[in-house]
């Protein structure tokens, strides 16, 4: 006679390997977005060396970052990453007015490339390998740029981004990656002096956004995506120094930043049935170190490495890093 089953005993679920890997599309497509928009400072060098007057200003920066970065959620997946991207960008409208703020605004284009490799739960057991996962997003944005007297700034930009990508897991099942992103970012800083050559600059960003991935086919299943709008913010405090090396004026400086990405679920869903979830929410902090040496009238070099970890229980630990030129017409 068969013994009845144990009520106490939770039975396991088999996910296959290829689950862990959709579960990170949509963080993979969220770390495009970020390393693409940056803050204002990443994409175009401090503020106090843009010359006043309607010069426009054309720009172009490099950037890279890798990272290993866990999430919560029905198979707790693991994506181990790189990113690799350009960005252009020039002004349409520059003006200074008899107050001395300055206006800004103009258009970017960009490039970034992601490739990772993916753990996760699968076949009964936790960080299990999975397989990999390249993404690549083209970006186009809109940006306006305010800065006071006083080198006070207000930054807003409007960004979207289409993806294409591929995917493989370990037992060679493939399925491409296609979708979309929007995102609206908010940023400020108020800038201090504390002594004659050292400034205190508290900022703020507000990062919203949404990302819409295609249904595909893998061969296996029907495999659908959902996602909640993203929101994220960014409080942080930079330390600036203004110096002259060579004649050169130069602005060393150093930033803390904590980010918080607010309750959300990425979700996929397997033949209209099977859902998998993964959480949004993260706490992050971030330390950076950059400069800004202004070569020749109206001729900037700037660049900026920083170093990334959890403040939650959540697994992150990386590093980025950025180098641009900024050129006055």
């Amino acid at each position: 006679e068969p013994l009845p089953p144990n009520p106490g005993v939770e039975p396991i679920p088999l996910y296959r390997k290829e689950v862990s890997i959709y579960a990170v599309l949509f963080p993979a497509a969220d770390q495009i977005v970020r390393a693409m928009l940056g803050t204002y400072h990443e994409r175009l060098g401090d503020q106090g060396q843009q010359l006043a007057g309607n010069s426009p200003v054309g720009w172009g920066r490099f950037y890279g970052s890798s990272s290993r970065q866990g999430f919560a959620g029905t198979v707790s997946p693991t994506l181990d990453s790189s990113v690799q991207g350009f960005q252009v960008g020039r002004d349409v409208y520059a003006d200074t007015d008899d107050g001395g703020r300055t206006q800004r605004a103009g258009v970017f284009v960009g490039h970034s490339t992601l490739k990772g490799n993916v753990k996760g739960f699968s076949g009964g057991w936790q960080g299990r390998d999975a397989g990999k996962t390249t993404l690549r997003g083209d970006s186009l944005g809109v940006y306006w740029t305010l800065i006071g007297a006083h080198q006070a700034y207000a930054d807003l930009v409007l960004m979207g981004t289409r993806f294409n990508g591929n995917n493989e897991s370990d037992r060679g099942v493939k399925m491409k990656t296609r979708g979309h992103n929007v995102t609206a970012s908010v940023e400020v800083g108020w800038p201090l002096q504390v002594t004659r050559t050292w400034t205190v600059e508290p900022q703020a960003q507000l990062i919203v956004g949404k990302t819409r991935l295609d249904s595909q086919n893998d061969g296996i299943s029907d495999v659908k995506y959902d996602a909640d709008t993203g929101v994220t913010t960014r409080l942080g405090v930079r330390l600036r120094g203004d110096y002259k090396v060579g004649g050169l004026p130069l602005q060393p400086y150093v930033r803390a930043n904590v980010w918080h990405a607010r309750a959300g679920d990425n979700s996929v869903i397997y033949n209209q049935a099977t859902r998998i979830d993964t959480e949004q929410k993260a706490a992050t902090m971030e330390l950076s170190l950059g400069a800004t040496l202004q070569v020749a009238q109206g001729v900037s070099l700037y660049g900026e490495v920083g170093y990334n970890r959890n403040l939650d229980s959540n697994t992150y630990n990386g590093r980025e890093g950025t180098v641009g030129v900024r050129v006055a017409f």
